[in-house]
């Protein structure tokens, strides 16, 4: 059970689906511990260790970088309904960043889970459900993250 709203729980849901689709272990709602609480989405494939959060506002978005801090995460990946609550998450996440932080991925629903696709795609050696070439792109193109990713 994912607490929060209808249109959270669906856009927590299409992201774990993303993850899944892409070869990752994910866990919905996942505890990460005392003090830090929970995570809506932990998405794990190897040495990868995504945090995934859905946020309607930028209230919440530096409780989410502390999150991704605690427990060591490789990235956190913020999805919002619309550009203008990604473009405001990652005005407010901009003087909170620390060179040892999480890369931080803001996009809207759809980018979002194109980035978490390509993330789990791109780590070298990891076994995917997927063709890359067949599902995302044409054969022999490669396609780099930073188009998509977004940083704060």
């Amino acid at each position: 059970m994912i607490r929060g709203r209808a249109i959270h729980n669906h856009m927590v849901m299409r992201l774990r689906r993303a993850a899944a689709h892409s070869g990752a272990r994910g866990r919905v709602e996942a505890y990460l511990g005392p003090g830090v609480g929970y995570a809506r989405l932990v998405a794990e494939l190897g040495a990868l260790r995504v945090i995934v959060e859905a946020e309607r506002a930028p209230r919440r978005a530096l409780n989410d970088l502390a999150k991704a801090r605690a427990v060591g995460a490789t990235h956190l990946v913020i999805a919002t309904p619309t550009a203008s609550v990604a473009k405001s998450i990652r005005r407010r996440l901009r003087g909170a960043r620390r060179a040892s932080d999480p890369r931080i991925i803001v996009r809207t629903q759809a980018k979002a889970e194109q980035a978490l696709t390509w993330l789990f795609f791109r780590i070298p050696g990891a076994e995917c459900r997927a063709d890359i070439n067949a599902t995302n792109s044409r054969p022999g193109q490669e396609r780099d993250l930073s188009t998509i990713g977004g940083d704060a």
